[in-house]
């Protein structure tokens, strides 16, 4: 989350236990980092063990199932309803929503972008014990054009790492750390679609930088049309959501199924005449929704 924070969410950051600890630089820079230990966890919704960090990730060493299960939930509605080939994973991270498309999916595949070096570790460590040949891995940041960009670590969870946007970073706000900036490799996902398989389901998270993506994405949603779920920053929201209507699709929130994408972090975007229809999708979304919760 490259925005803004709510007050709340500061306060909790300011005066939890475990938060202000964080913030500590001998903490941050020494202690964590001798207690991240690699080690292997079964998520729920996942066929196989997946790689994690001790301490980054600990919401998953404590509870298997994901930071958002209702959108892993429409994750699941997705896949049962429109069986998709190709899912593009754009922002893997640790690759979560492709290990949960692939279990669910027996013959769909994935690519995976990710500019990440320690996220990729985990990607490869995960594909390579269990052989997930239908899994390939693009280390680079998708973008509107080919090249080179300064991305920003998150050295404290892994989750909030991205490309420099010029603004205050979660973790910069929330725990006051100088966070280290390397060079990535980026290219447009139009120029992927030269030698790949077009995909008919597409994720993108990446945190704020969601409108250098949809740049570099034109052919993508004019021609091929996936049904998309995306992250989007508020400064991004009017943007791209009047791009995708003018496109043809039909916006959701991704985050409660039959609400509208009004503001909501998280859309889904159906394209019409796809293969996808809301009512039926919204009705395999609130079963998974049940199941995930049970």
């Amino acid at each position: 989350m490259m925005a803004a924070t709510s007050f709340l969410s500061r306060v909790r950051h300011r005066y939890h236990p475990f938060h202000r600890l964080k913030k500590n630089r001998f903490v941050s820079g020494q202690v964590i980092p001798r207690l991240d230990v690699h080690l292997w966890r079964r998520l729920h919704g996942i066929d196989w063990p997946v790689r994690l960090r001790l301490m980054r990730h600990l919401s998953y060493v404590i509870d298997n199932r994901t930071v958002e299960p209702g959108i892993a939930a429409l994750f699941e509605a997705v896949c049962d309803s429109a069986k998709p080939d190709v899912f593009w994973d754009v922002g893997a991270n640790i690759g979560l929503y492709s290990w949960l498309v692939l279990s669910r999916s027996a013959d769909a595949k994935a690519v995976l972008f990710e500019p990440d070096p320690e996220n990729l570790t985990m990607i490869r460590a995960t594909k390579a014990r269990s052989d997930i040949d239908r899994a390939e891995i693009v280390a680079a940041a998708a973008a509107d054009k080919e090249g080179s960009l300064e991305f920003i670590l998150d050295q404290v969870s892994v989750f909030t790492g991205g490309l420099d946007m010029g603004q205050e970073t979660y973790v910069g706000a929330h725990y006051g750390i100088d966070q280290r900036r390397i060079q990535v490799p980026a290219l447009p996902l139009d120029a992927c679609l030269v030698d790949r398989p077009a995909p008919d389901f597409v994720k993108i998270d990446v945190e704020g930088a969601e409108h250098l993506v949809f740049a570099g994405a034109r052919r993508l949603f004019s021609e091929v049309r996936p049904v998309v779920i995306f992250e989007c920053a508020p400064e991004n929201f009017l943007a791209l959501t009047g791009q995708l209507s003018e496109l043809g699709y039909d916006l959701y929130s991704a985050e409660a199924p039959d609400t509208v994408a009004d503001g909501t972090a998280n859309i889904l975007a159906l394209p019409k005449g796809g293969r996808l229809t809301p009512a039926p999708l919204m009705d395999a979304w609130r079963a998974r929704m049940i199941a995930w919760n049970g």
